[in-house]
């Protein structure tokens, strides 16, 4: 009978938690649950000794700003289960989640297990870009098995221990601010690791995204998309001429193609970003455009970035 933890790394969700830990709790395959609180100083912590006190399955542990991944790992190390749940602190299981993610260990070994975590709230554009973009990812997934560890997606994942912590062992050679999925994905696949999509590792995730954080978001995912080529050439293709302009209308591939300009691109962004606050309150369509368009430069503008960063060096 394999042993089975979720290791949850969390920051400033002490509001969140309430609701996330009880579902896990209740999963009769969970052997124990321990909560790494990254830094963070809302409260968190407190909580989580005092249902420790309840439930000796909560392990909370405390550390100083490590980072998701640094974090996550810390919790690793401390578990004691044979397989993994990893959860982040925004994403709520079903009821049997971690039955569901313990059933495909016990067929097989060696497997990267990648659940099912659709927005639970897509009021707001952000949220609905999103949950667009992760929806048509699963499609994919099914569609193309053998491509889940090249375009892997965090939030909802299990592993064997071991695999875990022999892929932790060799380290991504950048920092990763985004797609630091992507880069374990690789680095699973590089272990000989199967990835397994089961839409039956169910989760409801808590996306929410300010206008400034998303922006952020995606000028990380600009710079992470080139490091990623950098690390991982046979793995991460480079980025195309038309990277950002293909999928956008024709007449916005001017204004784009003139943000590759260091001012124009940063007045371009502030001007954007003034628009996409007022968003919500257009038709959905004008909303999603002036949304993707923020996103388009934000991506390109963290690209160019990233390629100077990688040139001066």
């Amino acid at each position: 009978m394999l042993r089975t933890s979720v290791v949850m790394p969390t920051y400033q969700r002490r509001a969140l938690l309430p609701t996330l830990l009880p579902p896990l709790l209740g999963d009769p395959a969970l052997d124990e649950c321990v909560v790494v609180v990254d830094g963070a100083r809302d409260g968190s912590l407190e909580f989580l000794q005092e249902l420790s006190c309840e439930d000796p399955r909560v392990i909370p542990i405390f550390v100083e700003n490590r980072g998701e991944d640094g974090a996550r790992t810390v919790g690793v190390e401390r578990a004691s289960g044979d397989v993994i749940v990893l959860l982040d602190d925004d994403v709520e299981a079903d009821g049997r989640l971690v039955t569901a993610h313990a059933r495909n260990h016990a067929r097989a070994d060696h497997l990267v297990v990648i659940g099912y975590m659709p927005v639970k709230d897509e009021r707001g554009v952000g949220a609905r870009l999103y949950s667009e973009r992760y929806e048509e990812h699963c499609r994919h997934w099914q569609d193309h098995p053998d491509q889940i560890l090249d375009t892997f997606w965090a939030g909802n994942v299990s592993l064997r221990r071991g695999d875990y912590l022999r892929v932790a062992a060799t380290p991504s050679r950048y920092r990763y601010d985004f797609h630091a999925d992507r880069a374990f994905g690789f680095r699973c696949a590089a272990a000989g690791l199967t990835g397994v999509f089961d839409p039956a590792c169910r989760a409801a995730h808590h996306y929410t995204r300010s206008v400034d954080r998303l922006s952020r978001d995606a000028h990380n995912q600009g710079l992470s998309l080139v490091r990623l080529h950098e690390e991982y050439p046979t793995r991460s293709r480079p980025l195309a001429p038309d990277e950002f302009t293909w999928f956008l209308p024709g007449y916005q591939t001017p204004f784009v193609n003139l943000s590759r300009r260091p001012r124009a691109g940063m007045a371009a962004s502030f001007l954007l970003r003034g628009l996409a606050r007022t968003a919500d309150r257009l038709s959905v369509p004008k909303a999603r455009e002036i949304a993707t368009l923020m996103i388009t430069v934000e991506r390109q503008r963290g690209a160019i970035s990233a390629r100077r960063e990688l040139d001066r060096a």
